[in-house]
């Protein structure tokens, strides 16, 4: 936990240990991403939280600079400026998150009916 939302000096005791950490794990890139919710709840609405949180970081320290940024323009930074870095994989790597989806497949459909009724009643 970095306590990116928690103050400038939680996120400065958790963000200085995560690089370093990086670094001794033999990271070869001078950039990293954090990626975040504005709140901590699922499907976060935007905060402007993280950009008070840069601009006081930037104020006081001199390196590292922190950059609020898309998901798009990292990786586009990446594949212009680090691709020979990358590391390449052949493996399966299956998607975690939506194994219950096709094992329930009449259950999840009962809840969609539930849920088209809902709105429609």
């Amino acid at each position: 936990m970095l306590g990116i939302l928690n103050g400038l000096n939680n996120f400065e005791s958790g963000l200085l240990p995560y690089l370093i950490k990086l670094k001794g794990e033999g990271c070869p890139f001078d950039r990293t991403m954090i990626q975040f919710s504005g709140y901590w709840i699922d499907d976060s609405p935007p905060s402007i939280t993280a950009c008070d949180l840069v601009r006081e970081w930037n104020e006081k320290f001199q390196y590292p600079k922190l950059r609020l940024a898309t998901l798009g323009e990292f990786f586009n930074y990446i594949e212009k400026n680090e691709a020979d870095k990358l590391p390449t994989y052949q493996l399966v790597w299956p998607d975690w998150w939506t194994n219950g989806v096709g094992s329930c497949t009449l259950e999840t459909g009962y809840v969609m009916n539930a849920q088209t009724d809902f709105i429609a009643n």
